[in-house]
């Protein structure tokens, strides 16, 4: 495996998304807890006519592999709305504020599976390396384009660190 190329360290503004959250990590991936958040979520903007406001997709990782059991990790799925997002919140589908500040972010060519493998690497060699710190707060997964437009060797995806 190569090493981790070094981030672009960029000032990110805050982001206000539509969440949904469901949990389980298998094998060190998310591919079926994300699997089913987007369909839930699309399903719901879909009833909402919101499918054309969509401007982007993210996911919170909000929790520790290592220190929380896979089985109850969450991954929580949000589309950036351009607008209608008042109308969409209700029930499981939450308001979330992904807060502004100083990223550290990492872009991921290929599978979503690889994207276990660069967390890995990111946490275990760069963030120790760098001389950088954490600032507690959940790193964030932006998706760039998506399996029904690239194949999946051209799947782009930004792991977003926040910094203090």
């Amino acid at each position: 495996m190569s090493p981790v190329v070094a981030p672009e360290i960029r000032a990110i503004p805050e982001r206000v998304v539509l969440t949904v959250t469901r949990r389980g990590m298998i094998d060190g991936t998310f591919m079926v807890a994300a699997n089913q958040a987007f369909t839930a979520l699309m399903q719901h903007l879909g009833r909402h006519g919101l499918m054309d406001a969509i401007t982007g997709c993210l996911a919170i990782c909000a929790d520790d592999p290592s220190r929380v059991a896979p089985q109850d990790c969450r991954y929580i799925a949000g589309p950036i709305l351009s607008r209608g997002m008042e109308d969409a919140v209700e029930g499981e589908f939450e308001r979330t504020v992904v807060p502004a500040g100083r990223w550290a972010v990492f872009t991921h060519r290929g599978s979503y599976q690889g994207l276990g493998p660069a967390w890995h690497q990111i946490y275990s060699q760069w963030l120790p390396a760098s001389g950088e710190r954490h600032a507690g707060t959940a790193p964030v997964e932006v998706y760039l384009n998506a399996p029904d437009q690239v194949p999946e060797d051209q799947l782009l995806t930004e792991i977003q660190i926040p910094l203090l």
